[in-house]
């Protein structure tokens, strides 16, 4: 099933099915937000975003939304695409019953880092390979 998205870019806004239009929209409003961000914009020596950075935050939600809604005809809640610390960005999902956050590095070559939480008390924290789509995402998303 995740064999299908390996070829997925993260330009392929019209290939997001119509059931994923408002993760879309959402996507495309936070992308121009981050991209226009002037160095320094937090006057804390911030970097300047690089497109390659937010692509892959973006390829990422979007594999992770493709597959819930194949695997389970669930369309995931859109989470909050933000512009994290040196250059880096967040993807963050705040609900009533969980939070999770996933951190993309600035360097290509750094793994991607991750926390989330629910209201039950669990947890789950780490890093991975954000070329690829790790499954706890998916069943943490789909489970909450």
């Amino acid at each position: 099933m995740l064999e299908l998205l390996k070829n997925f870019s993260p330009d392929d806004f019209d290939l997001l099915p119509p059931e994923l239009d408002s993760l879309s929209k959402k996507i495309k409003q936070a992308v121009k937000h981050i991209l226009a961000l002037p160095e320094d914009f937090d006057e804390e020596n911030s970097k300047i975003y690089q497109v390659e950075t937010v692509d892959r935050a973006v390829l990422f939600v979007k594999k992770l939304a493709i597959s819930a809604l194949k695997v389970n005809n669930t369309v995931i809640p859109a989470p909050k695409i933000l512009p994290g610390p040196d250059g880096s960005i967040d993807v963050c999902w705040k609900q009533d019953t969980f939070s999770l956050l996933i951190n993309f590095p600035a360097e290509a070559e750094d793994l991607p880092t991750y926390f989330g939480e629910d209201t039950l008390g669990n947890t789950t924290e780490g890093s991975f390979d954000g070329s690829k789509l790790d499954q706890v995402f998916l069943f943490w998303l789909l489970d909450h």
